[in-house]
């Protein structure tokens, strides 16, 4: 590993003891319009990311904690929806769903405010009726199956398995029909793992990564 990819796996942990003393170091002023639901169309086209698109196949990132671990798990979902495209053929959009807990709306403005280019994410994209009954309907079609769907691990090995099995799941002929106004298709796949937890995603991704994570010097106070 280079001492570059080092760096920004000791960054990503770092990040995650800052989010609990965000207040410290963060400006107090959000930026207008930091807030407001951006279409996911338009995520990353001006920072020279691969741009995400509008497809109902959906890579969901489970956020939680504060900012660092907020950063953690939106490198995992990017990494994942990168690795799902360029070894599996599978275009998926990145959707994220905040936790049950109110510190998340504190943990998205100051993720938004001092990182310009996760500003059109919405954090709440996923926290919807339709979602929750997508995930009831998806766990009794796979039934023992939807740990590999629900993936909470981080080898290599294990992020394979599941995207072999993700890919797949998307030819099933049993599917639901999809609605055309739908935003998530079953089967649909959830991470909820940080990235820092293994460098895997990090050593793969680390320049797409450092593009997402371009940080505003404004955000950081005189």
């Amino acid at each position: 590993m280079n001492t570059k990819r080092v760096a920004i796996r000791i960054a990503l942990i770092a990040l995650a003891i800052l989010g609990a003393v965000s207040n410290l170091f963060l400006t107090k002023v959000v930026l207008l319009g930091a807030l407001e639901p951006t279409p996911m169309a338009s995520s990353f086209r001006n920072t020279s990311l691969p741009p995400t698109n509008t497809t109902a196949v959906t890579i969901v990132v489970q956020l939680s904690g504060e900012m660092g671990n907020q950063l953690g798990k939106l490198s995992s979902g990017l990494g994942l929806q990168l690795w799902a495209k360029e070894k599996y053929g599978i275009d998926a959009t990145l959707r994220l769903q905040h936790q049950n807990n109110g510190k998340w709306k504190r943990a998205m403005e100051n993720t938004k405010t001092c990182f310009p280019n996760t500003r059109p994410f919405d954090f709440e994209e996923c926290n919807t009726d339709e979602f929750n009954y997508l995930r009831t309907k998806q766990n009794k079609l796979f039934a023992n199956e939807t740990a590999l769907l629900n993936m909470r691990c981080y080898t290599e090995g294990c992020i394979d398995a599941s995207l072999s099995f993700f890919q797949k799941a998307l030819q099933r002929r049993d599917l639901p029909d999809s609605n055309t106004n739908a935003t998530i298709a079953i089967p649909y796949l959830l991470v909820d793992f940080f990235s820092n937890a293994n460098s895997v995603i990090l050593d793969r991704y680390y320049g797409n990564i450092k593009k997402l994570f371009a940080f505003d010097n404004a955000c950081c106070k005189a």
